[in-house]
């Protein structure tokens, strides 16, 4: 007969026997395999790009630092420094000038173009926002003083007037002035609100003198 009783196992020696085992060598270097992250820590130091992130950091720490301490030792009330704050001062004043007048501009071109196509309620407010920005503009000229108006008036109108032929003929230029100073031809122009029935009537012979009040004017109407 067959012996059918169950065999043992066979127990594996990498399952149980690794716990008792010793330590595990180094690796090479002094170092074992559980300091894997010191070593990749370590090798960052030998990377190139590294070190020049670090430079360059560095580098521009020191140039911040620099500027801080040229900034504090630079004095205030020096004359180079007034005189930048006055060109900035200068500049502003031009920029706010430049600004209200955009505004304004911008406001009286939509109410001169929307002026017969806009309803009442639109127009009036189109209106209200034109002369708010004409008198925004006008009261801010009249509170600059002399110098900032003398430097707005050089930036707006700063372009010289075209004087090449006035210069290159001034002969001709003062005998045509001479030419229409010496006609003094008067000029009569026709009232264009008068009616046709006005035009033909002459009054010359008309003595009777207008009296009475506006009462009897309106009596007279009834």
């Amino acid at each position: 007969m067959q012996d059918r009783s169950p065999k043992p196992r066979p127990s594996s020696p990498n399952k149980n026997n690794h716990r008792h085992q010793g330590p595990r060598p180094q690796q090479a270097g002094g170092q074992s395999s559980q300091n894997g992250h010191g070593q990749q820590g370590s090798g960052q130091n030998h990377n190139p790009n590294h070190r020049r992130k670090k430079f360059f950091r560095h580098r521009n720490h020191q140039d911040q630092q620099a500027r801080r301490e040229g900034g504090s030792s630079q004095s205030a009330n020096s004359p180079q420094t007034q005189q930048q704050n006055q060109k900035r001062f200068l500049e502003r004043s031009y920029e706010k000038y430049i600004n209200l007048l955009d505004q304004h501009l911008i406001a009286r071109k939509k109410f001169h173009d929307l002026y017969y196509r806009a309803d009442h309620q639109q127009l009036n407010r189109l209106e209200r926002i034109f002369d708010q920005t004409l008198k925004d503009l006008r009261t801010y000229e009249e509170s600059l003083s002399p110098e900032l108006k003398e430097y707005v008036e050089s930036r707006v109108n700063g372009l010289k007037l075209d004087q090449t032929y006035t210069l290159n003929h001034p002969s001709t230029v003062q005998e045509h002035i001479e030419s229409v100073e010496s006609l003094n031809v008067e000029v009569i122009f026709q009232d264009p609100h008068l009616l046709q029935s006005q035009i033909q009537c002459n009054f010359e012979n008309d003595t009777e003198e207008s009296v009475g009040t506006m009462d009897d004017y309106l009596r007279y109407k009834g």
